[in-house]
């Protein structure tokens, strides 16, 4: 069987374009928007000039990640690329599409730039901007970096959980209404519901890592639990997304939130069927299934998170 490596990028720029993943960006920004559209219902077009800062700020603090997480996770990327040459995709620095001190160069530049727009556009009539822009870059290297690399010692997942589904969405309102008041129900509702769907997220991103995690010396839950648990451990967390969604609905004599209820149990009845399907042929070394099972997760919180974002400005 042929090396995936055969169709690397040639160009300088096509290299840079895959070392950052756009593909997987709607996973932060999904929550930006999800923020954006919270702090939209709660002070209306007062919040329009701060749009395209903090996308900015997003995309900035995205890069950041991805390319500081690429360059962490080098040991266990070669042991993922010799054991499983056919089998998965190129990776950043074992197939030499761009060199280790690159990334971290790279990665450290978009950071600055993260604070730099927070800076220049928030700090002043945000007293917390600042310090909690610093916060989600640290939240970060504890990811990743020594000495705690939580994503090595069983907490990245959880600091995943935190980061995307709740601190994020929070801190992105925080910078356009200057706020940190807990919502109403019905959107905090929904952010117990994102939260536990980027948990999920989490959760999956270990199945197709297991074998070469477990080499690594890297512990996620499917290291802790294996592929089955954490399977069902995934379909107890949907159920508990479903539920806060139904709550929404039914807190909130409003036909705006209704909507998105009905909406939710719609694609509940959609996606839940394949991702319990595609969960059962996704064993483990299961690459294919694996990532049309991701795949089905990903569009469900995509879909859940867009609509909610979409509710929240109609109402």
């Amino acid at each position: 069987m042929q090396m995936q490596n055969q169709s690397l990028p040639t160009s300088l720029l096509g290299r840079w374009l895959y070392a950052i993943k756009w593909p997987s960006w709607p996973k932060l920004l999904l929550p930006t928007i999800f923020g954006m559209s919270w702090a939209f219902y709660e002070q209306g077009t007062k919040i329009l000039p701060g749009i395209l800062p903090v996308l900015l700020y997003t995309i900035c603090l995205l890069v950041c990640i991805v390319l500081w997480n690429d360059f962490a996770d080098e040991k266990v990327d070669r042991i993922k690329r010799r054991l499983f040459p056919s089998h998965c995709s190129p990776k950043t620095i074992p197939d030499g599409i761009l060199p280790a001190k690159s990334l971290f160069v790279a990665g450290s530049i978009f950071g600055i730039l993260s604070f730099i727009v927070v800076f220049l556009i928030f700090s002043k009539n945000r007293d917390w901007a600042m310090p909690l822009s610093l916060f989600s870059v640290f939240v970060f290297v504890c990811y990743s970096f020594p000495p705690i690399q939580l994503n090595y010692r069983g907490g990245g997942e959880f600091l995943e959980m935190g980061g995307v589904g709740f601190y994020l969405p929070y801190y992105i309102r925080y910078l356009l209404v200057d706020s940190i008041q807990l919502p109403e129900l019905s959107v905090l509702f929904f952010l117990i519901s994102h939260t536990l769907l980027a948990f999920s997220s989490a959760l999956a991103s270990g199945f197709s890592d297991e074998v070469s995690d477990r080499e690594g010396g890297k512990h996620t839950f499917v290291i802790f639990f294996g592929n089955r648990k954490t399977h069902l451990i995934i379909r107890y967390l949907l159920l508990g997304v479903l539920f806060f969604n139904l709550l929404i609905g039914f807190l909130n004599f409003n036909f705006v939130f209704w909507s998105f209820t009905i909406f939710s149990i719609l694609l509940s009845f959609y996606f839940f069927p394949k991702i319990w399907n595609e969960g059962i042929l996704a064993e483990t070394n299961a690459f294919a299934s694996q990532n049309r099972y991701k795949s089905f997760l990903h569009n469900y919180i995509w879909f859940s998170t867009f609509t909610f974002s979409l509710i929240l400005v109609l109402a």
